[in-house]
């Protein structure tokens, strides 16, 4: 009788073995379709990523100038420029500034080095400008809204009296062609280096108020149109061709969010020096620059560059911080708020 009972299941098996291979299968499949519903799942995620970096939504990459407060992105750092500090102590404040960020995103060079690509390298030595009276060298970029040092500087070297912007500051630069790398590794180990900096958010809204937003009033020369209409293409394509096939002539109204949409799709080699981030003009990580002034403090900074290299300042550069808080304010409440979240 016990041997029956031990042999039940065994006879159970046998009886329903078509059954039971049914559940197997059943179980078997309902795995495989849990598993292609999550990696359908994850792939919509993907395609609306992807539509949503095309159309009206940053990628997950999103340069922060939309958020953060030390790193603003990937790319730029912000640096400050700590007030009631003698120089030396500022100067060092800044360093371990860019030699954290360096760090943070493997950037950081022990020793300086140029950069290996030939487009990168071209861009770095047209704005690497040199005075070998004073044994400095300037890295100039563009929209840093500090201009009063700029000049103050490029004039000391060049020994111009007439005044000067940043769109006509010119000067012996790393360009060169009779300059040789070895003569350039030299010059970089032996002088004083300055980087002039802004906050990148700054940065980014007065590079559309002053490039991209009409009318164009602070600038001496018109932008590219053909940014524009490469931006109305992407954002208003429907719109831009119904405009176009009707023979009427689009205006260039570039909003502010078409323009951060534009910007955070590039990639930041492929956009123009105006918006391009500093830290792939310059390359902080690579030159390791003794001095960053900025916007906020440019009036102090120019007279402690003038005393260091013993050149007569006339600066009277005032920042306006409260008015450029508003300023920030006006532009960056008109994108969504998921879009400065990214």
């Amino acid at each position: 009788m016990e041997l029956q009972l031990h042999l039940v299941p065994f006879v159970y098996l046998r009886n329903n073995r078509k059954k039971l291979l049914v559940v197997l299968l059943l179980i078997v499949s309902l795995a495989i379709i849990r598993v292609s519903i999550r990696a359908q799942v994850q792939d919509d995620s993907s395609v609306i990523r992807t539509v949503q970096r095309s159309k009206m939504d940053p990628p997950s990459r999103t340069r922060a100038y939309l958020h953060r407060s030390n790193l603003v992105n990937d790319s730029d750092p912000v640096i400050s420029s700590p007030q009631n500090k003698n120089q030396v102590e500022r100067e060092r404040f800044q360093r371990k500034q860019i030699h954290s960020f360096c760090t943070h995103h493997k950037r950081r060079r022990r020793y300086f080095s140029f950069p290996s690509e030939s487009d990168q390298r071209k861009r770095l030595f047209s704005r690497l400008l040199f005075d070998d009276k004073h044994h400095a060298i300037l890295c100039f970029v563009e929209q840093t809204g500090c201009t009063d040092l700029i000049g103050t500087i490029i004039r000391s070297w060049t020994g111009s009296s007439s005044s000067s912007d940043e769109y006509t500051i010119k000067g012996d630069s790393f360009a060169d062609k009779n300059l040789t790398d070895t003569a350039r590794r030299k010059k970089v180990r032996s002088n004083y280096k300055i980087m002039v900096v802004r906050n990148p958010l700054e940065r980014l809204v007065l590079s559309y108020k002053n490039l991209i937003e009409p009318p164009l009033t602070s600038l001496h020369f018109v932008f590219p149109n053909d940014i524009k209409l490469e931006i109305l293409m992407r954002y208003r394509s429907r719109e831009y061709r119904e405009w176009k096939t009707e023979g009427m002539k689009y205006p260039l109204n570039v909003t502010f969010m078409e323009f951060v949409l534009y910007y955070v799709n590039e990639e930041s080699e492929d956009l123009d020096p105006h918006f391009q981030t500093m830290t792939d003009l310059c390359h902080p990580c690579r030159i390791h620059y003794d001095f960053y002034p900025n916007t906020k403090t440019c009036s102090e900074d120019i007279n402690a560059i003038t005393s260091k290299l013993s050149i007569n300042s006339t600066s009277t550069n005032h920042h306006d911080q409260y008015q450029e808080k508003l300023l920030l304010t006006e532009y960056y409440s008109q994108l969504p708020k998921r879009l400065k979240k990214k």
